[in-house]
C-alpha cells in the first residue's frame, strides 16, 4: 500500500479497535452482499483485497507505536507483514471461491455465514496486531500466560507460565494465540505479560 494512504487510513481510524471493527464491517459486507446478489464475483472479492490491505498496513504501524517504538516498522517485521499479506490475498480467493458454491445452495443463511466470516477474518487482523507489537518490544521480558479456554494443546502447555523476551517469542514463533498452534489459536484464550502486568496481545 502507498505510504501516504495508509497514514491517511490510520489517521482516519485512530487507533486498532476502530481499524479492527471497520475491517470487520467491510467483510461482513463483502460477503453478505455477494451472497445476496446474482453478480459477478469480482467486484466483492477485490472490494474485501482492498479491505483487507487497507486494515493491514495501518494496523502494523498503530502495533508498532503501541509498543512503544518509533516508525517506520523495521524491515524484518515488515516483510512479516507483507507476507502475511500475500497469504490473505490467497485466501479470499479461496473464500469466494467457496461463496460461490455456497449461493447456489438454498436457504442460504447469509448474514450467519458474513458474520462468521468477518469474525474470523478480524481475528487474522489481531494476530498481525499482536505480532507486530511483540515485535517492537525487543528484549521486553513477557510470560506466556492465560485460561486454556475451549481447549488446551501441546504448544500451549509447552509455553504455558515460560517467561522469554520479546525477541525469544517471535523467534520461536510462539505468540498467542497462533494459526501454527495445534489448538489453531482459535480455541484458548493465552496472552504475553510483560513483569508489570501489562498484557502485549490480545
Amino acid at each position: 500500500m502507498d505510504a501516504t494512504l495508509a497514514d491517511a487510513i490510520k489517521a482516519a481510524l485512530g487507533n486498532y479497535p476502530q481499524v479492527r471493527q471497520a475491517y470487520y464491517e467491510d467483510v461482513f459486507a463483502a460477503v453478505f452482499d455477494y451472497l445476496d446478489s446474482d453478480g459477478a464475483v469480482t467486484s466483492f472479492r477485490n472490494a474485501m483485497k482492498r479491505a483487507m490491505v487497507n486494515a493491514f498496513s495501518p494496523t502494523a504501524d498503530i502495533a508498532w507505536e503501541d509498543a512503544g517504538a518509533s516508525l517506520p516498522v523495521d524491515e524484518e517485521t515488515s516483510a512479516w507483514v507483507t507476507a502475511m499479506i500475500d497469504g490473505e490475498l490467497g485466501y479470499i480467493d479461496t473464500l469466494f471461491q467457496t461463496l460461490k458454491q455456497t449461493r447456489k445452495g438454498e436457504d442460504v443463511q447469509k448474514a450467519a455465514i458474513a458474520q462468521a466470516r468477518a469474525e474470523g477474518y478480524a481475528e487474522t487482523l489481531d494476530r498481525v496486531y499482536n505480532y507486530v507489537k511483540v515485535a517492537a518490544a525487543g528484549n521486553t521480558m513477557l510470560t506466556f500466560t492465560g485460561d486454556d479456554g475451549k481447549e488446551s494443546c501441546t504448544d500451549c502447555s509447552k509455553y504455558k507460565g515460560k517467561r522469554h523476551s520479546a525477541n525469544w517469542w517471535i523467534s520461536h514463533n510462539a505468540v498467542p494465540p497462533n494459526r501454527d498452534f495445534e489448538c489453531g489459536g482459535y480455541n484458548c484464550s493465552h496472552s504475553l505479560v510483560d513483569d508489570s502486568g501489562r498484557v502485549w496481545t490480545l
